[in-house]
C-alpha cells in the first residue's frame, strides 16, 4: 500500500520509507516480545537519511503531543555498517520516550567522535530520574517502565557502541554511540 501511495504521489518518498521502516521496526519488536531475536543485519547506514526518516516519521506524533520535534546536524556522507531497522527502533525509542517524558523542543542529530557516529536525542524536560543504565535495567529485570531504553541500549551494544546520557543545561540528552563504516565512497 505504502508503494502504491508512493507511485501516484500521494505520499512523498522520503515519508514512505520512514513508514516502511517503522513497520519493519514493529515486526522486529513483536519478535523480541515473543522471545525471538533474530540476528542484525550490516549493511551501509547512511546516518542523514536514516536520521530524516526518523523526523518524518515521529514528527506528527510528537507535534499531537505538544512537542516539535526538529533535525540538528545530520552528518552528510557518514555511514555506519549496521541493521537499519534496529538502528531506526533503538532512535525511535529515544525519540518516544523524549516525547512522552521531555517534552518542549526535542532535537535529533549527530556527530562524529573519533571513529564513532555519536546520535543524540535532546528535550527539554526535567531529565532523566536515574542513570540509562539504571533504567534499563530495570525494565530487564521485570519493571514497568524503561523497556524502550533497554532495547536501545541493546541496539548500540549489538553495534558496537553504547547508550548514555550526556549533560544537558536543561532535559535529557540521550545518546547511542556506533562505530563509524570506514572507507565507504560516498
Amino acid at each position: 500500500a505504502l508503494a502504491a501511495m508512493e507511485r501516484r504521489g500521494e505520499i512523498p518518498p522520503a515519508r514512505a520509507a520512514g513508514l516502511d521502516i517503522e513497520l519493519r521496526r514493529a515486526g522486529v519488536a513483536l519478535e523480541d516480545l515473543a522471545g525471538r531475536r533474530p540476528a542484525l543485519r550490516e549493511e551501509p547506514i547512511a546516518i542523514a537519511d536514516l536520521l530524516r526518516e526518523q523526523v518524518s516519521v515521529w514528527h506528527l506524533v510528537a507535534r499531537a503531543l505538544g512537542c516539535e520535534l526538529v533535525l540538528g546536524a545530520v552528518l552528510p556522507g557518514v555511514h555506519v555498517l549496521g541493521d537499519r531497522v534496529r538502528l531506526a527502533q533503538a532512535i525511535g525509542n529515544l525519540i518516544a520516550n523524549a516525547v512522552q517524558h521531555g517534552g518542549g523542543r526535542i532535537e535529533l542529530g549527530a556527530r562524529q567522535v573519533g571513529e564513532r557516529v555519536r546520535i543524540d536525542v535532546t528535550d527539554e524536560g526535567p531529565g532523566l530520574p536515574a542513570g540509562i543504565v539504571a533504567l534499563a535495567e530495570r525494565r530487564e529485570g521485570g519493571g514497568r517502565h524503561g523497556h524502550g531504553l533497554a532495547v536501545a541500549a541493546t541496539v548500540a551494544r549489538g553495534h558496537g557502541g553504547r547508550l548514555s546520557p550526556a549533560p544537558t543545561l536543561r532535559g535529557a540528552m540521550d545518546v547511542v554511540r556506533v562505530v563509524e563504516e570506514r572507507g565507504l565512497k560516498v
